[in-house]
């Protein structure tokens, strides 16, 4: 019996991302996965028991790696709650652009509502969002009846933006932009 490859299976892994991005997932056989991987079919079985869990890993692998990123980011950024909603903001908008593909399948909902591990990993990236929040409430930085629902908020601007973008837009408007809209909106005494 073959013993899985850890490096195999992140090429497994990025050639399905790629083309559950380019096409809707009904449209994905495991067999073009394999070729695109050079694979065998049976390759694909050592590590996923069938295309539901290849297309759930590549979103929880998606969501493993965002949320390792932004811990990282926010280990050395003090506690200014400002500087720490940007380095989250950068983490965000750069993981989108630089993994297009996985985001996308991320973001598209497609078999994600039911699956505990997938909601357990993007509630722990809500969760850094909305303790940076809080912790902003609490030294008197921010003003947020609804810190829950911001960090929600902050994931689907980025969401929407990246998805469709308008005309131009590039990461440094989109993350000037919604960083603006946070500090008008969440910043004690209205301004940051």
């Amino acid at each position: 019996m073959q013993r899985p490859d850890v490096e195999k299976q992140q090429e497994i892994l990025q050639c399905a991302a790629r083309l559950f991005a380019a096409r809707p997932y009904h449209e994905v056989r495991l067999e073009d996965v394999a070729a695109a991987a050079r694979v065998g079919k049976g390759t694909l079985y050592i590590y996923y028991p069938g295309k539901e869990a290849l297309y759930l890993e590549i979103i929880r692998d998606g969501f493993g790696r965002v949320v390792r990123r932004i811990r990282d980011e926010l280990k050395d950024r003090g506690g200014d709650p400002w500087v720490r909603l940007e380095a989250i903001t950068d983490g965000l908008i750069d993981f989108a652009f630089t993994f297009p593909e996985v985001y996308r399948i991320m973001r598209s909902g497609v078999l994600t509502a039911e699956d505990a591990g997938l909601q357990a990993v993007r509630r722990q990236l809500t969760d850094e969002i909305e303790r940076v929040i809080r912790e902003g409430i609490e030294t008197g930085r921010l003003e947020d009846p609804e810190p829950e629902l911001t960090a929600q908020f902050m994931l689907s601007f980025i969401r929407g933006a990246v998805l469709y973008p308008p005309a131009g837009m590039t990461r440094d408007s989109l993350k000037l932009h919604i960083l603006r809209l946070l500090r008008r909106g969440i910043a004690a005494g209205g301004a940051a």
